[in-house]
């Protein structure tokens, strides 16, 4: 599923530079990149929890970003006061989600913190 995923972003990836002066290229080169950032993060959770590399940062960051993300879409147009508590809230969900993500990994790798 990763490979069709990572492959239909480099279709739309071509095809949006193609049309870039057009609005619809604009956005096809948009989710290209968003598809392909999908990939590469279902990758890197598969390879975290079977033990095999740890993706620790990645996959906190991830979670740091989305978090940051839904926080700024439900707040809206609140002002630049809510641009520090975006941020707190990322770094508090950064630092959980690396403790135990970390945890998770040397659980599954037999006590190993990276590899």
């Amino acid at each position: 599923m990763t490979e069709l995923v990572v492959l239909i972003a480099l279709v739309f990836g071509v095809i949006g530079f193609i049309r870039f002066d057009h609005h619809s290229g604009k956005v096809m080169v948009v989710a290209a990149m968003c598809l392909g950032s999908l990939g590469g993060l279902e990758v890197s959770i598969r390879e975290h929890f079977a033990g095999f590399r740890s993706h620790t940062t990645l996959l906190a960051a991830s979670c740091a970003v989305g978090s940051m993300i839904l926080i700024s879409v439900i707040a809206g147009k609140a002002g630049v006061g809510i641009l520090a508590l975006v941020v707190g809230i990322g770094v508090l969900v950064f630092v959980l989600a690396f403790y135990a993500l970390r945890q998770a990994f040397v659980r599954r790798s037999g006590g190993l913190g990276f590899r």
